[in-house]
């Protein structure tokens, strides 16, 4: 007999049992939800610590007791080699170092851009060996200088080449060494800047060795390259292939740097693309081909007669000037040929200096004297730049500005107890070694001391080194 009443219990029992069901599928999910959440933000948290913690700058503390020379040798007169030890007993850093007698060899002092185009790059031996051929065994010992742009290859902050100019614009606050005609040298923050003055009127020039739009006026020199605009023979996607090969090959040649970035595609489409641009801009503008009447300095204006005037290419001579004018410019004021102007490079601290060479680096290591920090006042907060023991370079001179310096320290070898050197380490170094005022050059991967055509920091591949764009040395 059907029971109505314990049907009911049992399909409300049921509906029951099914609701319960369903709300523990449903709790059960929120757990494993906030369980997941929870290992997932541990994770990322922990991921972050472990981040920072290897992020921290490890560095043993050397105060300098004591100096030991390994070797030294008289290169030719008033040039010397030595090989330092300055450390505590325990841990040492390993210092190579020229000093040359600027009384006597000031004028052996040479600076050199690789590949003689601002956009170029060669190993240190790899020069020397081409240079020493040609002239006799001339190279006697080289640093690397200027830092230098990814993808462009050009010199960072100004370079000057006997006399022309590289690259003219200070970056950031960056300190610069220039040497005038005697071989000189002088640290300071310079910039540079560059006008001409054609029929009674000055202009600013607003583009050394490439031109970013349409307007203002663009000088080029030799190193630009032997025509303008240059032309540029490889597509974006050989020329990317191409960069990217050279990258891979230059990163096998380099010692563990942390400084060191990955490859950036996107970031050498965008600067190849741009070249392209401006070498297509400079085709419609007016250019003239200049002839030098002396010889070019900074902060001593050169008198130069015009001798094409085209707005087609313009093959460009070694000891020529090519000025480009924009479309902002009035053709009246564009200068004709046979016509005479006045080309100024001027700096803008010791403007009264005559200078012929000069290189750029960050920071300035010692002042007068006393050790300074001006890493953050020149535009560096960089942690692993600033307090990494890395291979670096440095320049310097005493306090009479009778002896000049190049110093090389090289990097990290635990097992020996030699490491490299942060900017406070080089302060030390340079203090020790009786320089008076002192400057950071490239350094990491780039460092490179060359000696009579071997790079002493890779004993293990002496005729190796990373590519560089600018290089400082002495010659014969």
């Amino acid at each position: 007999m059907f029971n109505l009443e314990i049907f009911q219990n049992k399909y409300f029992f049921n509906l029951l049992k099914m609701q319960n069901k369903h709300y523990l599928k449903y709790y059960l999910k929120i757990i494993i939800i906030f369980t997941l959440s929870i290992c997932i933000f541990s994770s990322q948290v922990d991921a972050k610590k472990k981040k920072r913690r290897s992020s921290r700058v490890r560095s043993v503390k050397i105060s300098i007791k004591k100096i030991e020379i390994l070797d030294s040798l008289q290169l030719t007169d008033g040039i010397k080699y030595k090989n330092i030890h300055l450390g505590n007993g325990k841990s040492f850093f390993n210092v190579y170092m020229i000093e040359i007698d600027l009384t006597k060899n000031a004028s052996k002092l040479f600076v050199h851009k690789m590949g003689n185009q601002f956009n170029t790059l060669e190993g240190l031996p790899q020069f020397a060996e081409r240079y020493n051929s040609i002239y006799s065994d001339s190279l006697l010992a080289a640093v690397n200088a200027n830092f230098w742009k990814a993808y462009s290859n050009s010199p960072i902050g100004p370079c000057i080449v006997d006399g022309k100019i590289v690259e003219n614009v200070q970056y950031k606050n960056w300190s610069s060494t220039l040497f005038d005609i005697n071989g000189i040298p002088f640290i300071n923050n310079y910039d540079i800047e560059g006008s001409i003055t054609s029929k009674g009127f000055k202009y600013k020039i607003d583009y050394l060795n490439r031109r970013r739009d349409s307007s203002g006026i663009s000088f080029y020199n030799s190193f630009a390259g032997d025509t303008i605009p240059y032309v540029l023979q490889k597509r974006v996607d050989v020329a990317l292939d191409s960069a990217y090969k050279e990258w891979e090959k230059d990163l096998q040649s380099m010692e563990d740097d942390s400084t060191e970035q990955d490859f950036d595609s996107l970031a050498f489409i965008n600067y190849y693309k741009a070249s392209l641009r401006g070498s297509l801009i400079e085709q419609g503008m007016y250019k003239v081909l200049v002839r030098y009447l002396s010889k070019p300095y900074i902060n001593k204006p050169v008198q130069a007669v015009v001798e094409k005037y085209t707005s087609n290419f313009l093959e460009l001579p070694n000891d020529y000037g090519i000025l480009s004018f924009g479309t902002d410019i009035p053709l009246v004021f564009v200068p004709d040929k046979g016509d005479t102007l006045s080309i100024s490079f001027k700096t803008n601290l010791d403007t009264n200096i005559i200078f012929k060479n000069g290189i750029s680096g960050t920071p300035r290591l010692v002042r007068d004297g006393k050790s300074v920090s001006e890493a953050q006042s020149e535009g560096n907060s960089g942690r692993r730049f600033i307090h990494s023991q890395l291979p670096r370079t440095i320049l310097g001179y005493n306090k009479d500005k009778t002896k000049f310096y190049l110093l090389t320290i090289a990097g990290t070898n635990s097992a020996k107890r030699q490491y490299g050197a942060s900017l406070k380490d080089l302060s030390n170094i340079a203090l020790n070694l009786n320089l008076y005022d002192a400057m950071n050059l490239d350094g990491g991967g780039s460092s490179a001391f060359l000696l009579y055509g071997k790079n002493l920091l890779r004993d293990y591949s002496p005729f190796s080194s990373r590519k560089l764009s600018v290089i400082i040395g002495v010659k014969k």
